[in-house]
């Protein structure tokens, strides 16, 4: 490796904050090339579980921006197998996000097995990521496995791990009564972003149900605290319902 990557892989691997880590890493990954490369196949073969995890972040985005990902075929053969070996949690859930962010389709079977880690942070990776695998050049091309993931960990005991699954189930085109039900069954989550992400997912399939549970919502917590792309979904469901009544207080 040269100095500046070395430099680079060692400050990551001392970093205590995450912000700190990330940022290291992104360097990484505009460095790029086949010497990165080399650099994150060479930690995924490390006995320490720090630098398998950060070989497995440099794999998640090299050369970002670049489509389909430099050595997709590689990386994807190098981070398959390291799915049935992995022990270290951490290493894990870097694993699983490298793998979703490379886009293949022959990464689902592996990945949906891991829905009911142990981990919490293997189950997050998957509840914010694994929809990745079903985007091919820029189109979703849906998975049932992927939306039978996405809504068993809609359900999980923790709510970040709730959160993202309702995010990615509610942005998805997928539609459905299994998917719906899911988003139901959170439209009165304890945790608010959780919530407010099941709701929009309904008003964006135009669930008829839901335009009276929005309306108690906005009025109870105002449209201040929903975030602006869950208003942008319910504005745009009550234009195309003619609710005035919500739409009066989402704008």
């Amino acid at each position: 490796m040269s100095d500046e990557t070395t430099s680079l892989v060692e400050g990551a691997l001392r970093a205590r904050r995450g912000d700190a880590y990330r940022r290291r890493v992104a360097r990484l990954h505009g460095i790029g090339g086949r010497e990165m490369f080399e650099a994150a196949r060479r930690l995924l073969r490390s006995g320490e579980a720090a630098r398998r995890a950060l070989g497995a972040d440099i794999l998640s985005g090299l050369d970002p921006g670049r489509l389909p990902p430099p050595f997709q075929d590689e990386s994807v053969a190098l981070l398959l197998p390291a799915v049935e070996v992995e022990s270290d949690p951490t290493a894990l859930a870097a694993v699983v996000r490298a793998l979703a962010r490379h886009g293949v389709r022959r990464a689902i079977p592996a990945l949906v097995g891991l829905v009911d880690h142990e981990a919490v942070e293997v189950r997050l990776g998957l509840a914010a990521e694994l929809h990745w695998c079903t985007w091919q050049e820029g189109v979703e091309r849906p998975d049932g496995a992927v939306t039978a993931a996405l809504i068993r960990l809609s359900a999980d005991r923790i709510a970040e791990v709730r959160n993202w699954a309702c995010f990615n189930l509610a942005q998805s085109d997928v539609d459905g009564e299994e998917v719906r039900a899911a988003l139901w069954r959170r439209s009165n989550d304890r945790h608010h972003d959780t919530r407010m992400e099941a709701l929009a997912g309904l008003a964006r399939r135009r669930d008829d149900r839901v335009g009276d549970v929005l309306l108690r919502t906005v009025e109870r917590l105002g449209a201040a605290r929903l975030g602006a792309w869950i208003v942008d979904d319910l504005v745009a469901y009550a234009r195309e319902r003619g609710d005035e009544r919500l739409l009066c207080r989402l704008t």
